[in-house]
């Protein structure tokens, strides 16, 4: 169980990224390099910022849109761009891309497909991400400029999510009865992690050098309200350990409530987690960026607006525990508005 982190919530100070338009940060490196994307005349763009400001890092030749998802210590980041100008990002043509000084690569695709995604990246350079086609989703490892197809428990939708520096993966994998699964591969070798009690389905979506996993596991939840299934989860030692048990949220009310759902996005080397945790408050979407230290202790990051429907998720975090992810703020009662990148330091 997450016990409340006190004055730790109170000393994290958020900083909107400058942006054009619609915008989102995926990750941050411990130089305090930012990647993720911002819109330039309605088209994404893969970009990267630190303290001097953002850099438009652009798509591959004869592209239109792009984003960045990774970044390692070296600067490099991956994550995926279109080949056309008349396609769109997760479309036939967008294909998993590689951003290094100043150059974009196309990584390609595997054999038959015709999209794919690189989602993560470690020291080495080593690239995970899935590869699609025909309604299939391929995880796959690149590394020395080759492609290759990971292991799967035998369904259709898979993805590798994350590297560490030993060349452990983790992502999910679904099974032939369509049931996700959160998963990890070491050497080739697939397994599955443990789910919590009750929970049926699941997904990894982060390893830090100690080998601690995070990602969400979830229950059976028809009618819930948006992400109410799920469970934010941290495995260590071979067991899957709840993060989201017991938690409170400050809602802008002022009352205290437990959230309907809630997720871990990333970890450090430290075994910090950041994450996000789900909630409605009369009718509005009220989701709330969230850190625990250590995987233990509980932070609320972003508190809201007083009078409008906010929402914010912390999708990355370094070692320094700077968070990076997105934040949005709109009337009540209306529809979402467009995001905003932003950074939240302790």
């Amino acid at each position: 169980m997450a016990t409340p982190l006190g004055t730790k919530a109170a000393g994290f100070q958020r900083r909107d990224l400058p942006s054009s338009g619609e915008s989102s940060a995926y990750a941050i490196n411990d130089a305090g390099q930012i990647v993720g994307f911002d819109t330039y005349g309605g088209r994404r763009h893969a970009v990267i910022w630190t303290r001097a400001g953002e850099t438009d890092v652009g798509t591959l030749p004869g592209g239109s849109e792009s984003e960045a998802d990774a970044i390692n210590a070296a600067g490099t980041a991956v994550g995926a761009s279109t080949t056309g100008s008349d396609q769109s990002l997760g479309q036939p043509g967008s294909h998993a891309t590689l951003w290094r000084l100043g150059k974009a690569t196309d990584l390609g695709t595997l054999p038959g497909d015709d999209t794919s995604l690189a989602i993560g990246i470690n020291a080495a350079g080593q690239i995970v991400g899935r590869s699609e086609g025909q309604g299939l989703y391929h995880p796959f490892l690149w590394e020395q400029g080759k492609m290759t197809r990971l292991a799967t428990l035998g369904g259709p939708w898979n993805a590798a999510q994350a590297i560490n520096s030993q060349g452990v993966i983790v992502g999910w994998s679904s099974d032939h009865s369509f049931r996700v699964y959160p998963v990890r591969w070491d050497r080739g070798h697939i397994s599955r992690l443990p789910l919590l009690p009750g929970d049926t389905e699941g997904g990894a979506n982060a390893i830090n050098d100690a080998g601690q996993i995070v990602g969400e596991t979830s229950a059976p939840c028809n009618g819930c309200p948006v992400e109410g299934g799920l469970h934010a989860v941290v495995w260590q030692q071979g067991k899957a350990i709840n993060l989201g048990q017991g938690l409170q949220i400050l809602r802008i009310d002022g009352s205290r409530h437990p959230p309907l759902g809630s997720e871990a996005k990333a970890i450090n080397a430290a075994g910090d987690v950041s994450g996000v945790v789900y909630d409605v408050y009369n009718g509005d979407r009220q989701d709330r960026a969230a850190f625990w230290l250590g995987a233990t202790a509980f932070a609320q990051v972003d508190f809201g607006a007083p009078g409008m429907a906010s929402t914010a998720e912390a999708d990355g975090i370094n070692d320094q525990d700077q968070l990076v992810g997105l934040r949005t703020v709109n009337p009540l009662g209306a529809s979402s508005g467009p995001a905003q990148a932003v950074e939240w330091q302790a």
